[in-house]
């Protein structure tokens, strides 16, 4: 079995391996799944759900009793780990992985595991959908705050509602 050697550099991990060629061969730079060349260490999805799993046992609660531990994040699009309260946890599956939108402060989409293999496929898809949202909002036009606001007091008065913005000119 080839000798692999993990050395930290200027704040960085070098994986290093000798290809399996005879004692005293000089290592050189090891290009495995899980690591890139610079900078560091890059986890599998597999490795990430681990952690975050191992993670829920030492953060805090919420208010609710549920504990999220992050995944990945695009933008302000989320990927977590989620462990519901206990009077709730006896009900769902007990890997719990959700799609979390930071600006409009809802979950778009979740879903439920009991099997590790099916957790990663499920974080996975999670990842590449939020990383399709994040770019589809970054290519979306930006309108400025009063704009939208004007908009929305438009739309209220055609459906009849009497509404002013505070300072409209």
């Amino acid at each position: 079995m080839p000798e692999r050697s993990i050395l930290p550099r200027k704040g960085q991990v070098i994986a290093l391996s000798d290809r399996g060629r005879g004692p005293g061969a000089a290592l050189r730079p090891w290009s495995g799944s899980i690591f890139e060349s610079t900078p560091g260490l890059r986890l599998t999805t597999e490795q990430r759900l681990i952690r975050a799993y191992l993670t829920l046992f030492v953060v805090p609660p919420h208010d609710n009793g549920s504990k999220i531990v992050p995944l990945a994040r695009f933008g302000s699009f989320e990927v977590r780990l989620c462990e519901p309260a206990p009077d709730a946890a006896l009900d769902t599956f007990p890997l719990w992985i959700e799609i979390y939108a930071h600006d409009r402060r809802v979950t778009l989409d979740s879903c439920g595991c009991d099997e590790l293999e099916a957790a990663v496929t499920a974080a996975d898809a999670f990842m590449a959908h939020a990383k399709a949202l994040h770019e589809e909002a970054m290519r979306a036009p930006v309108r400025p705050r009063r704009e939208l606001a004007r908009g929305i007091v438009t739309t209220l008065r055609e459906a009849g509602f009497v509404c002013n913005l505070i300072d409209e000119d």
